[in-house]
Order: structure tokens, then C-alpha cells, then sequence
């Protein structure tokens, strides 16, 4: 819903007004309907104001509660406001607005910072405790909302996107060059470190504490906790995770601007139109993304869900032109390289969508808590296979190529790390080339995500996995590529309570055979036509590969990968990036996902640090 920002500087100085309004400003496209500061001495906090809920000046922001001694900055959207509202009254507190972020005040005074465990929603939000010095940050559980910050010097900042740190003086952007093979490997980094030197992310489902003296304290305040695993038949499972999609459907639809929902094909987004178009409601607006090229849209899909229940439906077709065009403005607004090409269809959709709603729901999260990706087959079929399997692994050639590299893979490395490396798009075009001690780190630092999991079954480990390192950045893209047209969306998949209880699920229920989303499945039967509700995943597919074949389109700007001043230069021989650009351009070979990481990488290059 907005933008945040702020500064803590040491006592006995102030923070200069036009400096934290530069900060803030960067952030403009976040909150095109308002800005305001609070300076109090060596504290200032900026916003950046997107009206959803309370659309009166009574919800402006920075929001001081009504004694004078907290004041806060918020982004996103505490869905649960109302109930918290009228407890909070209860206690004897009284509201001026009808905003949720006047609740975060006054659940700040009644439970400190225990307020945040009773806070259903995606948020990021900064709370300043004059009477005691102290500067509190948190950040949803499941990291829907972005939080950064930087501290040198004795100087601590925060704000919704890294860009608005190049805003300060004696900041300047860095490359985090230890960092890099990851990125390659995996196209985002796993824990608090950002691409950016000295520049970190406040972990999902973590608080941060900046105390009167200056001392930096992180917490993690919510995690998966693996509670026993429901015994109960297929049926009421069905039952109780339709009846939290429902609530959570409704939750999120709170606000007082026009809502919609992003419609692709699948039954995620299917599901919560569904939801939305229950009698007694106004017509919902729908809107999908696709591609005039054959095989890369699902238009009919959508039309199909858009038929049955009767909505305002927008349709927004990607010309590859556009997408060269707008490829430097989409990795600036996305901060680091896109881990996604499809972030371009986000963000025409949102794009198209804002002059008809400003909320825009999706079906995103489902996958990863559901077990939607066909990858999650592959893991569980090979976990089985490892324990008999692994005396033989002696025997096998060192190297090996399509299935019998996948077995492999499967003998050669700890469970743990066989999980972490199943997301590593780029490991078979990449990692032979680089530092193997800085692979080996890579893969070591992401399979200890797995730690806490140890013990459950494959499929919740990869699942845990996924929700830690692999959902984190896809949330990312939504938020920066729809924050970018002042555009909020929200995921009601990722309720929680939904999430807390997908865990519960066990794996028959959510993955049978080669099935994912089998609970999912069985519930969409009864929103949509049979096969609509049983055909294979597809995800939102882009047309990469003949793109990057088009000397006129995508592959003209291939040459960035091999020029002299580029990253890909810096971190592969130049024979390799050559080989892997004529073999895709022949068509002897199809190394779109690979050439895609590379030329993220030199966009991001280009706009953060032009020809340097």
C-alpha cells in the first residue's frame, strides 16, 4: 500500500528534512497519493501514501498515537484490523481513523512487540518509541512485503526498496561480488544479504530492534512448526482448507478502493475468483497476461473462468518489442537482477488494471505450500530410490548427462543439499565453471534452511525449502512489478493460517503420483469444469527461446553478455558465454534459461551502474 523509510543518526544530531525526502521520494510510484516526514532530532521516517483503507487524511502517514509517544510508518495491509479494533477498545483504547495502521499503534501500547503475533496480513512497518529511544521493524511472516536497511557508521536506514538508500549521500551502489556465483546458480540469494554490498533484507516472519544506544537486534518471531500431522479422512481435510481459503478471501478484500483479481489459467487464481464472485457481491474485474506467439498464454483457460463467473474481464497480450524496451525500467523497479521473465507480464498486467482497481488478488503461494511443481514428484521419487541405490553410486561415470545425471545428483550429495540444489536453474550451464569452493558454500549455506524440517518427510522439507529461498523472491516480483503502476496485490493462499495448516497435510493429500495440488484439484472440481480443475500445471510460460534466437528482438542484446566490461566476463570464460549464445541461436540447443540469467544480470548491471 506504500512506501516507507527512515533514518536513525546518532544523539545530539538531526536528520536533514531534504535528505530523508530524497529517500523517500525515490519511491515515488509507491504512493502517488500523498507524502509526509517526522524528524524528532537524530530520527526521521518517511512515507509515501497508496490510500486503500481510509481514504481521508485521518490515515495519513507518519501516524503519531493520540499521547504523542509512538509513531509509525506502514506498508501493506493488517487484514484483521476490525476484530483487533474492538478488542483494542476493549482495553480502553479510542481511534480517530478507520485505518489498520492506527491499530499497530495501539496494539503497540497494549503488547509491545508480542503485537505482531496477533497481526494477520503482509506488512512492513516501522514503529518509533520515543519514551524509550527505540526504532522497531517487522516484516510479515511469509515475506510478502519488502523491508531493507543499511547501517554504517553509527547511521541506521530503512526503506520498502534498495534504490532509496542511492538516494543518500555516501551511499553508493556496490556489487556484492561474493554473492554472485548464487545469483548465477539460482537467480536470487537465500538469507538477509542482498546483491548489494551492505545491504540486507529483514527476514520474513523477523522483527528488528534499534535501541537508544544504537545496538542492532534481529528476532524471528514465526516459523513452520511442524505440529503432528492431521489424521483425518480426504473429506474434511477438503472441508477445513476450503473453509480458510473462503475466510482468507474475504479478509482480503477489505479496502475502500475498486479490488480485482489476476486471472491466469490455472486453478490457483480460478479458485480465488471463485471466492470473490459469491452471490450478493459486485461484478469482479479479472485480468491475465498472455503472448500472441502459439502455446505461451492461456487466454482460453481464463475466458473460461471468466464465463462462468460473469466477470469484467481485461486480457493484455505481451508484444516482444515492448518487453526489450521496458527490460532496464522493470530490473530498476525490481531493485536486483529479475529472477523471472514473466515479471514483465506482472507488470503490463498491473499496468492495465490500474485504471480499474488498485487491489489486485492473486493466486500466488499455492504452489509452494500445496506442492504444485512437478518438480516435488521428481524429489520424492528420487528420496525413495537413494536408499538402496546409494552403494552403486561408486560405479557410476564421473560424467554423466540427462537421467543418469539426475541419479546422480541424487547418490552424490546429502538429502539436504539434493533439496537445495533442486531449484538451481542455472547448476548444469554454470557450475563446472566456476570456483567449486564457492559452489560447495553456496549449496552448504542454502541446504542448512533445511535444519529445521529435518525429520519430516522429503516432500515437507522441500516444501519448507521452497518457502524459505524459492517463494521470497517470486513475492518480490509481484510487489515491485505491480508497486511500480501504485497497484497493491495480495495473496490470500498465503494466509498463515492456510500456510500452517497445508503443513498438516499429509503427502498423499497434496502429492499422489505425479499429481501436485491434490487437495487443490479436488476442491476446484466443485468451482470448475473437470478438466480445467485437472490439467497439468503450466505456469506462466514466455516465449524465451525464440525471443532470444531474434537478432532484431531479445538476441540483439546478447552481445551485453560477452562485452569486456561485463559481469558474465568477470565470472565465466569467454568461449563458454559464446558457445552457450551460438548453440541457442542455431537451435542446436535450448539455453534460454541460462542465456536469460546472464542478460538479468547485465540489465541489472546497466541500471544500477551503467558502463561501469
Amino acid at each position: 500500500m506504500c512506501g516507507i523509510c527512515g533514518i536513525v543518526q546518532p544523539r545530539g544530531t538531526t536528520v536533514a528534512p531534504e535528505v530523508l525526502r530524497e529517500m523517500r521520494d525515490a519511491m515515488a510510484h509507491r504512493g502517488p497519493d500523498g507524502a509526509d516526514l517526522y524528524i524528532d532530532g537524530h530520527i526521521g521516517l518517511g512515507h509515501r501514501r497508496l490510500r486503500i483503507i481510509d481514504l481521508s487524511d485521518l490515515a495519513a502517514q507518519p501516524m503519531t498515537s493520540g499521547d504523542g509517544n509512538v509513531v509509525v510508518v506502514h506498508n501493506g495491509e493488517i487484514y484483521n484490523f476490525e476484530a483487533l479494533r474492538r478488542e483494542l477498545e476493549q482495553h480502553g483504547h479510542r481511534f480517530r481513523s478507520r485505518s489498520d495502521t492506527e491499530v499497530i499503534l495501539a496494539a503497540w501500547q497494549q503488547w509491545g512487540p508480542a503485537c505482531v503475533d496477533r497481526f494477520n496480513g503482509m506488512f512492513a512497518f516501522a514503529l518509533y518509541d520515543r519514551a524509550h529511544g527505540t526504532l522497531f521493524l517487522a516484516r510479515d511472516r511469509l515475506g510478502i512485503k519488502p523491508l531493507y536497511y543499511h547501517s554504517a557508521g553509527g547511521v541506521f536506514h530503512f526503506a520498502s526498496e534498495i534504490k532509496a538508500f542511492f538516494a543518500l549521500p555516501g551511499i553508493t551502489p556496490r556489487i556484492n561480488d561474493a554473492r554472485l556465483p548464487e545469483q548465477l546458480l539460482y537467480r536470487s540469494l537465500a538469507d538477509e544479504q542482498t546483491l548489494f554490498h551492505g545491504i540486507n533484507a529483514l527476514l520474513p516472519g523477523h522483527s528488528l530492534t534499534v535501541s537508544a544506544d544504537g545496538e542492532i537486534c534481529t528476532q524471528q518471531y514465526w516459523d513452520i512448526a511442524f505440529a503432528s500431522l492431521l489424521d483425518a479422512p480426504e473429506s474434511e481435510l477438503e472441508e477445513d482448507v476450503l473453509a480458510l481459503l473462503l475466510e482468507s478471501v474475504e479478509l482480503q478484500e477489505v479496502g475502500d478502493v475498486p479490488i480485482g483479481v489476476q486471472l491466469s489459467g490455472g486453478i490457483d487464481s480460478a479458485l480465488v475468483t471463485a471466492a470473490m464472485a459469491r452471490p450478493g457481491q459486485p461484478q469482479v474485474q479479472s485480468f491475465t497476461a498472455g503472448f500472441a506467439e502459439p502455446g505461451f498464454s492461456e487466454f482460453a483457460e481464463a475466458r473460461a473462468v471468466s464465463s462462468r463467473y460473469h466477470t469484467g474481464h481485461h486480457e493484455v497480450v505481451q508484444q516482444q518489442r515492448d518487453f526489450v524496451d521496458a527490460l532496464d525500467t522493470l530490473t530498476w523497479h525490481h531493485d536486483e537482477p529479475l529472477a523471472h521473465s514473466n515479471s514483465a507480464g506482472i507488470y503490463s498486467l498491473c499496468r492495465a488494471a490500474k485504471p480499474f482497481a488498485t487491489v489486485l488478488l492473486t493466486g500466488e503461494g499455492a504452489d509452494e505450500t500445496f506442492a504444485g511443481y512437478h518438480r516435488y514428484a521428481w524429489l520424492q521419487k528420487h528420496a525413495a530410490a537413494r536408499r538402496w541405490l546409494i552403494p552403486f553410486a561408486p560405479l557410476l561415470p564421473a560424467r554423466t548427462s540427462g537421467r543418469l545425471a539426475s541419479l546422480q545428483l541424487a547418490l552424490t550429495r546429502s538429502p539436504h543439499e539434493f533439496i537445495a540444489l533442486s531449484t538451481a536453474r542455472g547448476f548444469g550451464d554454470f557450475a563446472t565453471h566456476l570456483d567449486p569452493a564457492a559452489v560447495q558454500q553456496t549449496i552448504t549455506r542454502r541446504a542448512t534452511l533445511l535444519a529445521r524440517a529435518s525429520g519430516t518427510s522429503p516432500l515437507n522439507q522441500a516444501l519448507y525449502y521452497d518457502l524459505k529461498s524459492y517463494l521470497p523472491p517470486i513475492l518480490m516480483r509481484q510487489d515491485k512489478m505491480s508497486m511500480a503502476h501504485g497497484v497493491e496485490t495480495r495473496v490470500p493462499f498465503l494466509d498463515h493460517r492456510l500456510v500452517e495448516l497445508a503443513f498438516r497435510i499429509p503427502d498423499r493429500n497434496r502429492l499422489r503420483g505425479s499429481t501436485g495440488k491434490w487437495l487443490l484439484k479436488r476442491i476446484a472440481e466443485r468451482y470448475l469444469s473437470k478438466p480445467l480443475a485437472w490439467r497439468a500445471k503450466n505456469g506462466f510460460s514466455f516465449p524465451l527461446a525464440p525471443w532470444l534466437r531474434d537478432a532484431s528482438g531479445l538476441g540483439g542484446r546478447l552481445d551485453l553478455i560477452v562485452a569486456e566490461t561485463s559481469l558474465s566476463r568477470r565470472l565465466l570464460p569467454r568461449p563458454v558465454l559464446e558457445t552457450l549464445i551460438a548453440e541457442h541461436r542455431s537451435g542446436r540447443a535450448d539455453h534460454a534459461e541460462a542465456l536469460w540469467t546472464l542478460l538479468a544480470l547485465e540489465s541489472w548491471k546497466t541500471a544500477f551502474f551503467g558502463g561501469k
